[in-house]
């Protein structure tokens, strides 16, 4: 009998700490964003760059429709993990973004420095857009597509290096060198410009880089697009092929743009960022600047997916360290 008490005790009260949950949830949702405060959008680079840019569309845009300010902030330094541990520290009511990129996943993994978890440690609302990186060689080189740089690598071992414009972009592609049975020895660079500028000097033959980073220097024949590092064409320049199409499996990371926030924003806070963020790439403006000006695909993905994402790009991460032995600095 007491036993029986104990356990009907024990359900009620889960089933009050349940029903006050759901009401705070509620109350979440009904008071935000609350009158006079500001959302601050957190951006761990300087500004100009896509990150940036990008949150500067969307802090207009969710300033409109929520009526509230928001204001980009941009932490530049240490690749991003200032912002991220400011982000990783705040408080978990919706007021504290920041804005994400593909490139989180290999956080962990390329720096001995950040602890936080990217996967789970974090409240992820969503991915905004995306383009996947293009493996581009310079003009001279006598190939002309995957197949032809595998041959040329296989005859000619120790002659193919590759400008790596980030840790993460070295790892994507290491599995690349795996799968094709090459060896390509990996040079890294401090971002897109020294590494495309290293690829058009032939100090590098190889390097991989979104698109629009070297569209002019593709229509100039100095440097050649070989393939798009995804799963599928890239739907903005559908006749370039992708590798895999000649490695089967292979697939790297798509450069995205997202946005999370500290782990435990609300449920329905996060319900509500992620469909004001569906909202604002419905407008016309808004898809011509992603699509026409940075040459990015359209996403909108669910919080789930975005996470989902990060999951297996972790995975693949991970991977790429167990083949290549790589320590973090």
């Amino acid at each position: 009998m007491k036993r029986n008490i104990r356990l009907a005790v024990r359900y009620m009260a889960g089933v009050l700490i349940a029903l006050s949950l759901a009401g705070a949830n509620g109350a979440y949702a009904a008071d935000y964003p609350a009158a006079g405060r500001t959302i601050k959008i957190l951006v761990g680079f300087s500004p100009g760059g896509i990150n940036d840019l990008m949150s500067r569309i969307f802090a207009e845009g969710l300033s409109q429709r929520l009526g509230v300010p928001v204001v980009v902030e941009n932490k530049p330094g240490a690749n991003g993990e200032i912002a991220l541990a400011e982000a990783a520290r705040a408080a978990p009511d919706g007021y504290t973004l920041i804005a994400t990129t593909s490139a989180l996943a290999a956080t962990p993994i390329t720096s001995a420095s950040f602890k936080y978890d990217v996967v789970d440690g974090y409240t992820h609302l969503g991915i905004i857009a995306q383009t996947p990186y293009i493996l581009a060689a310079n003009g001279t080189m006598p190939f002309n597509d995957v197949r032809g740089m595998i041959a040329y690598a296989k005859a000619n071992p120790g002659k193919l290096n590759f400008g790596a414009p980030v840790e993460s972009t070295n790892l994507d592609f290491a599995l690349l060198w795996q799968l094709a049975g090459i060896t390509v020895t990996s040079i890294p660079y401090k971002g897109t410009a020294p590494a495309t500028a290293a690829t058009l000097a032939n100090e590098v033959q190889l390097t991989a880089v979104s698109h629009r980073a070297i569209s002019p220097h593709l229509e100039s024949g100095k440097l050649k697009a070989l393939g798009f590092a995804s799963n599928k064409r890239f739907s903005l320049v559908p006749q370039i092929p992708t590798i895999a199409e000649a490695v089967k499996g292979y697939e790297a990371t798509t450069l995205w743009v997202g946005f999370s926030g500290p782990k435990g924003i609300p449920l329905p806070i996060v319900t509500r960022l992620n469909s004001e963020f569906a909202a604002i790439l419905k407008q016309p403006a808004v898809r011509s600047q992603i699509v026409e000006k940075f040459a990015f695909e359209i996403v909108g993905s669910t919080p789930d997916e975005m996470t989902a994402d990060l999951r297996a790009a972790r995975n693949r991460y991970n991977e790429a360290v167990r083949i290549t032995g790589f320590k973090p600095q």
